[in-house]
């Protein structure tokens, strides 16, 4: 394949197929990052699991559209960067501890609540949209995002 570049810049006598050297690491940003602040997301998938510590829970996979929302509610028309579909997961434990999570959700889907109760299949949950509101977090070193709590859209959830 002559007029191809070699990827890996051109070999020497002491390459180690086994080394890999590559500079410039430290600007770059974390994959899973974005900025802090409220953006528009859709729930993509929510099922029930059990947690590590062996508790029930439900796991939320979301994406964000990209689109930002204001701190007055305002949808924003500027868009977050190159965030749009970034994915992040959502733990609702259903221990009851952490129940106000659940009801987070339930206010923030406009979900019916009977009597303290909420019951809903989870498949109807897809395509609904919310507001992410996010946070950076450090853990081991590396700094990423992660959502604190989940409100209404300001136009409802309903796409």
């Amino acid at each position: 394949m002559t007029g191809e570049s070699n990827p890996f810049g051109a070999p020497s006598d002491n390459d180690d197929d086994d080394i890999l050297d590559v500079e410039g690491l430290d600007e770059v940003g974390s994959k899973f990052q974005v900025p802090k602040g409220f953006h528009e997301a859709l729930i993509l998938q929510a099922i029930k699991e059990t947690s590590k510590a062996g508790k029930p829970m439900v796991t939320f996979t979301m994406a964000l559209t990209g689109n930002m929302v204001d701190t007055k509610g305002s949808l924003s028309t500027v868009d977050d960067g190159d965030h749009g579909g970034k994915e992040f997961k959502m733990w609702c434990s259903l221990v009851p501890a952490a129940l106000f999570k659940v009801k987070e959700l339930a206010e923030a889907l406009d979900l019916p609540m009977e009597e303290g109760r909420l019951k809903v299949k989870l498949s109807s949950l897809v395509q609904l949209r919310c507001v992410l509101d996010m946070e950076d977090r450090e853990y081991e070193g590396r700094t990423s995002s992660s959502v604190k709590r989940m409100l209404r859209h300001p136009d409802g959830p309903e796409a």
